[in-house]
């Protein structure tokens, strides 16, 4: 499915986007979104400026166990302070007060 702005020069918040989509909130294969995501030239470009740019091993699927990952339910306490956590690094005012 493709993603991106229409011009088809996905950025690397775009790649970021979908492999939180695709990999936190789907389960979907790492190898297989980083082989997708590959394509993209942000995201290579990533990669290769990756202080272990020549230890592929870390982009790929290297699980200490086979156990599924742990998925923790929504919160919405969660929500609030990650929303807190984005104004503060940005400066804005804070919504809840």
């Amino acid at each position: 499915m493709p993603f991106g702005p229409k011009d088809g020069k996905a950025t690397l918040a775009d790649c970021i986007w979908v492999f939180l989509q695709a990999r936190e909130q789907y389960g979907a294969n790492l190898n297989r979104i980083m082989l997708e995501l590959a394509q993209v030239p942000a995201w290579t470009q990533f990669i290769r400026d990756a202080q272990q740019n020549a230890n592929f091993c870390n982009f790929v699927s290297n699980p200490v166990s086979s156990d599924p990952l742990p998925r923790e339910p929504h919160s919405y306490e969660a929500e609030r302070r990650l929303r807190r956590r984005i104004n503060v690094t940005l400066g804005l005012p804070d919504e809840d007060e």
